[in-house]
């Protein structure tokens, strides 16, 4: 197995398990993150993002599939369901 699908492979069995270290490890300390809801995150950011997701889903499950790495890349099909709530209605990082 290449060391990008076992990256890959590594951290979303953590996120499974709510193991945000794990999924924090696997972040280049230069990574920037954008998704639909949350926009252009630096390291510091994202790492922050993973841990306040893993600690406050109760309803967490992660799905992860056709997962492929090679020397430039990694990439895999995945799905995660929970619901995401703020308890006071804000979220800063």
């Amino acid at each position: 197995m290449h060391t990008n699908e076992k990256v890959i492979r590594d951290f979303y069995r953590a996120f499974g398990k709510r193991d945000c270290r794990t999924m924090q490890d696997a972040y280049h300390s230069d990574v920037i993150f954008c998704d639909p809801v949350f926009k252009d995150l630096n390291a510091r950011e994202v790492k922050a993002l993973w841990e306040m997701l893993v600690t406050r889903a109760t309803d967490l499950e992660i799905s992860c599939a056709d997962v492929h790495g090679d020397d430039s890349q990694g990439r895999c099909r995945w799905e995660a369901h929970y619901t995401f709530s703020v308890p006071d209605g804000k979220f800063t990082m």
